[in-house]
């Protein structure tokens, strides 16, 4: 048995390697209630904000993960001061910087769109035991990403009940149904993803709604428990065939 996470990424994988169907079994990524289990005593959102500059009360996007290019920042970047315009939010960018990744070019192009004192860029490992606080931190988490088959640190996000801006690409759309547990914009867009962000940042009962969606199915769809059960009940299956 072959195993992959969620739907889409089965049809791509079956029509690639000419597999018979039956062969390859879904499991759906599961949530991230780890990091809440490993929460350092101490290490609030209140204390990541004052590490990082960031008033009371002052909302915070933020992106968290690897930053690398296909991860899209630079279309965040470029969304970015019709949001800070519009809510006067800062953007947190966290996450250890791959190879390939020109951070110096990032943040010149936030100095020349004159957002460089709304940008914060944390270019590091976040600590296992810091992240839950992060995402307590965020007012919204975004995931502007051109190209991916799935994302841990979306998974992360749903976990803690951040509301959600993510691109319509791949199995992110299996995770999100775009205005019940987030919003889905076209990736490349960045006025659609600012707009998706404002409206979040905007509208507190719309950001409680898609964050409390999020972290139940994080708690129901996405279980360990019934991950579980679905490879077990597969496994199953493709023996009695055998």
């Amino acid at each position: 048995a072959v195993f992959v996470h969620f739907e889409r990424n089965r049809r791509e994988f079956t029509e690639t390697f000419g597999l018979p169907e039956e062969r390859v079994g879904v499991i759906v990524h599961g949530n991230e209630e780890i990091f809440a289990e490993l929460r350092a005593p101490g290490v609030t959102a209140g204390a990541i904000r004052a590490r990082l500059g960031i008033p009371p009360g002052r909302k915070v996007v933020l992106f968290f993960g690897l930053l690398s290019r296909y991860k899209g920042t630079d279309v965040l970047l470029e969304a970015f001061p019709e949001v800070h315009r519009q809510t006067g939010a800062r953007l947190v960018l966290a996450g250890f910087p791959s190879p390939e990744f020109d951070l110096a070019a990032q943040r010149q192009s936030a100095r020349e769109s004159g957002i460089e004192q709304a940008v914060i860029w944390m270019p590091e490992y976040i600590p296992t035991e810091e992240v839950a606080a992060w995402m307590e931190m965020a007012g919204v988490a975004v995931f502007p990403y051109r190209d991916i088959y799935q994302s841990g640190a979306l998974h992360v996000a749903q976990t803690f009940g951040v509301p959600i801006v993510a691109t319509a690409i791949r199995a992110m759309q299996d995770v999100i149904e775009h205005e019940t547990s987030g919003l889905l914009v076209p990736p490349g867009d960045p006025a659609a993803l600012g707009r998706a962000i404002i409206r979040i940042l905007n509208d507190e009962a719309l950001a409680e709604r898609l964050g409390a969606r999020a972290a139940e199915d994080a708690r129901q769809k996405f279980s360990w428990e019934s991950i579980a059960a679905a490879i077990l009940e597969h496994s199953e299956r493709v023996r009695s065939r055998a």
